[in-house]
């Protein structure tokens, strides 16, 4: 399973561009099960582009018990959300 997943970029209407962000230290505190225990890292960036700011998401070191794929559903739908509340 890769370490790290690029989710693909969304782009928000009306938000204002930023600099890259580095949060640190996602810990799936509420995880029971020991193959989701662990920090995973969420870098997001975020980009100006023509008609609003254009933002990614990279996470590594996701857990072993979190399937890339899932994470990539989750942040695409977390993302989209994100995007709708600006249009």
């Amino acid at each position: 399973m890769p370490d790290s997943e690029e989710a693909a970029p969304s782009q928000a209407q009306g938000v204002a561009p930023f600099e890259d962000c580095d949060i640190a230290g996602l810990a799936y505190d509420f995880a029971t099960d020991p193959a989701f225990f662990g920090e995973m890292t969420l870098i997001a960036t975020f980009e100006e582009v023509s008609g609003g700011t254009e933002v990614r998401l990279l996470c590594k070191n996701l857990p072993a018990g979190l399937r890339a794929e899932d994470n990539e559903t989750g942040s695409r739908l977390s993302l989209d959300q994100l995007a709708r509340r600006f249009e």
